[in-house]
């Protein structure tokens, strides 16, 4: 997998992502790191978003989890302009 099939599928991932959670999401993946982990945390207590949350672990854990954080960051604004 290339880069242009990463980026391809952050943008359809970002696509499929409720529109109203877009701004949290953003907020949540450029946030520092201690405010990142209690977000996290209270995703993975509620239960409902559980998926979401393990995602997010997964991001914080990976050595090139801020890259992807970044990457995704981006595919949110551009989802995010009128």
């Amino acid at each position: 997998m290339d880069a242009f099939d990463v980026d391809q599928r952050i943008e359809q991932a970002v696509a499929d992502f409720p529109a109203e959670l877009r701004p949290w999401l953003l907020q949540v993946l450029t946030a520092p790191a201690d405010d990142r982990a209690r977000a996290i945390g209270e995703l993975y207590a509620d239960g409902e978003a559980f998926a979401l949350a393990e995602l997010l672990i997964d991001m914080e854990e990976d050595p090139i989890g801020e890259q992807v954080r970044a990457m995704v960051a981006t595919a949110l604004r551009r989802a995010m302009r009128p």
